[in-house]
């Protein structure tokens, strides 16, 4: 089977009338990590290829049509590409998409994951009014789901800094409701100085919605103001893969849904229907 990859559907949520020509994107790339890391250690990315086609650090912008190559060359596997998306001509940031939610459970209790991903779909299509042209739903691979949004359609527009202003009040309105439908409450960590005596409290807890700690990523913001935490987005239907702590290698593949298999299929469902993608892409 031939490996086509369709580019646009990673920039479904771009303007009607935008071309992807003259639009640039950073690349990513890491290797597999172990159960016990929590994020790939920097010094395992990779973000260019070199002159002779192997992989670099060093950091580079592609055209977009450029993204089959990095897939190719990274085995399309732990794969990325910046949620910025920028200006041929004058290299600034003009577009930051999709708008994203990104839900896990650090302790991989993906019916919980699925749980979240429902209420959020719940209240994007019940109290926000969207349509569901205007949502798509991923499960990540391994420890949760992304459910992807068309930008405009939750009024999120203007400069870049502008759009991740108004992208972290969307995801804090949407913790927010999560939080209040879960009855999940803040809680608190003492900071002590070196004598034990506390000197300030911390929010431990601010972005888990629910009572069994799943959680959405502030991928737009943190307690140091807006700005974009997390600045990569891994892309449609490439494998996750990792390390467990035996020793033995885990490969799925960040598979889409639509609205009636995310109610129809269990998590255990999922995670089968992801192996096998993964699989059937290994034997092509």
């Amino acid at each position: 089977m031939k490996r086509e990859y369709i580019i646009m559907d990673d920039f479904w949520w771009l303007p009607e009338d935008m071309s992807i020509k003259g639009l640039l994107v950073g690349v990513g790339h890491h290797k597999q990590v172990a159960d016990s890391e929590d994020v790939p250690p920097l010094d395992s990315w990779y973000r260019s290829l070199d002159q002779k086609g192997n992989l670099s650090s060093n950091i580079e912008h592609y055209p977009i049509r450029s993204l089959n190559r990095w897939r190719k060359a990274c085995k399309n596997t732990n794969v990325y590409r910046t949620l910025k998306v920028f200006d041929g001509n004058t290299g600034e940031a003009i577009f930051l998409g999709p708008f994203l939610v990104d839900i896990d459970n650090s302790d991989e209790d993906l019916d919980d994951a699925q749980t979240v991903t429902k209420q959020i779909v719940v209240y994007l299509t019940e109290q926000r009014g969207l349509s569901s042209d205007g949502i798509r739903i991923f499960f990540s691979g391994r420890k949760g789901f992304n459910v992807e949004i068309c930008p405009e359609v939750l009024e999120i527009s203007g400069s870049v800094p502008n759009q991740i202003e108004l992208s972290a009040r969307r995801l804090d309105e949407i913790i927010a409701s999560l939080r209040n439908i879960n009855n999940i409450r803040d809680s608190y960590e003492d900071i002590v100085d070196s004598q034990g005596v506390v000197i300030a409290q911390c929010y431990t807890t601010r972005n888990i919605v629910s009572s069994q700690q799943t959680a959405i990523d502030r991928i737009y913001g943190d307690r140091f103001g807006y700005r974009l935490k997390h600045p990569y987005i891994r892309l449609h239907r490439s494998i996750n893969k990792w390390i467990r702590n035996d020793g033995s290698k885990m490969t799925r593949m960040r598979i889409e849904l639509s609205i009636e298999q995310l109610w129809s299929i269990n998590a255990v469902g999922i995670s089968s229907k992801a192996e096998e993608s993964a699989q059937m892409f290994q034997l092509t």
